[in-house]
């Protein structure tokens, strides 16, 4: 009771953060961040284009997929 909720990945992704903050020195955290981010974006939109493909067996579709998870927007 009364902690602030968050989302359930908050920590690690805070975690991994850090640790490239403390890894790549000369970048400002902010920056850092970003860079991080954007690698869990890449990755998943590569998992996703597996995935796709495994199921469809389409170069196409699993193109199309990707490009609709990669312009869409999340609220």
């Amino acid at each position: 009771m009364g902690n602030i909720a968050h989302q359930p990945d908050y920590p690690p992704v805070i975690g991994s953060i850090n640790l490239a903050a403390r890894v790549i020195r000369l970048a400002e955290p902010a920056h850092v961040a970003n860079i991080v981010i954007a690698t869990y974006v890449t990755a998943a939109g590569v998992a996703l284009f597996k995935v796709e493909w495994l199921l469809t067996r389409s170069d196409l579709a699993a193109m199309f997929a990707t490009a609709l998870f990669a312009t869409g927007s999340v609220f």
